[in-house]
C-alpha cells in the first residue's frame, strides 16, 4: 500500500512537471514570432550611386588659375584650345574644324562685317549654346585690318560674341605651323578660315592644311577648304 501512494505522488508530480514544461515553451514561441523585424539593416540599404569623376586632364571650365595657354577645355559640348589669358576672361578656339562652309556663299567683293559666315556664327551657331553658355560668351570688339602684304581693305571693326582669327592672331596665338594644324570630322587634316581679306575683296586668307598663314587664301564662296574654327572670349568666372 504504502508503495502505491509514493508511485501516485510520483505520476502526480511528473504530470505537473509535463504541463509547466509544456506552458514554458509555448510562451517563448510566442514572443518569438510576435517580435518585430528589424528594419534598415545593411543588407536591405540601398546602394549608393558613385559620384561622376570629373576628367583630371581636359577640365570643365577651371579656376582662371589652373588655365595655361595650349591647355583644352570642354564647354558647350565642344573641345576648345585656350590661346591667351586675360584677368578672368580666356581666348579659345575650337581644337578641330567643326564644319565645312563658304566664307560668303553669295561670292563677289565682302568684308566680315557682311559676310554670311558672321552672321551664321553670331546667329544660327551661337543659338546651339544654352543660355547659360552663352552669357559667358563675351562680346568683343573685332578688329579688321587691311591685308599686310595687298593692302586690301578689311572693313569697319565689329562687335561678336563668336568670331574667326585673322591673319596677325594666327600668327600671335601660335609658335609654329605645326600648332595650327587642325583636323575635320574624318580625322583628315583641312584647312581654315580666317576673317582676313587676302588679295582682292573676293579673296579671304586662310590657314592651309599644313599649317601655313596662306595670304594668297580662298575664294569667299569655297566650300571645301574653308573649315570652321569659331573662336571667343570666354568669361571664367560665372
Amino acid at each position: 500500500m504504502k508503495k502505491r501512494v509514493i508511485a501516485i505522488i510520483l505520476g502526480i508530480v511528473m504530470v505537473i512537471t509535463l504541463v509547466a514544461c509544456n506552458l514554458f515553451e509555448s510562451g517563448s514561441s510566442g514572443d518569438a514570432d510576435s517580435s518585430p523585424v528589424p528594419t534598415g539593416s545593411a543588407d536591405s540599404s540601398p546602394t549608393p550611386t558613385p559620384e561622376a569623376t570629373p576628367d583630371p586632364i581636359i577640365p570643365n571650365l577651371p579656376d582662371i588659375d589652373e588655365l595655361r595657354t595650349g591647355d583644352l577645355i570642354h564647354f558647350a559640348g565642344i573641345f576648345w584650345q585656350v590661346l591667351a589669358l586675360e584677368a578672368d576672361r580666356a581666348l579659345i578656339i575650337t581644337e578641330d574644324v567643326i564644319e565645312r562652309r563658304a566664307y560668303h556663299v553669295d561670292g563677289g567683293e565682302i568684308t566680315w562685317e557682311f559676310s554670311s559666315i558672321r552672321n551664321y556664327l553670331n546667329n544660327e551657331f551661337l543659338n546651339n549654346f544654352n543660355l547659360a553658355d552663352q552669357n559667358r560668351i563675351l562680346e568683343t570688339n573685332v578688329i579688321n585690318s587691311n591685308n599686310p602684304e595687298h593692302g586690301t581693305l578689311g572693313g569697319n571693326d565689329t562687335e561678336d560674341k563668336i568670331f574667326l582669327l585673322s591673319i596677325d592672331e594666327a600668327l600671335t596665338y601660335f609658335v609654329d605651323n605645326s600648332e595650327r594644324i587642325a583636323l575635320n570630322s574624318n580625322g583628315v587634316t583641312n584647312g581654315w578660315w580666317l576673317r582676313s581679306p587676302s588679295g582682292g575683296g573676293n579673296i579671304v586668307a586662310g590657314v592651309l592644311g599644313d599649317g601655313r598663314v596662306g595670304l594668297g587664301g580662298y575664294g569667299v564662296s569655297n566650300y571645301y577648304s574653308g573649315g570652321v574654327r569659331p573662336a571667343l572670349w570666354l568669361s571664367i568666372q560665372p
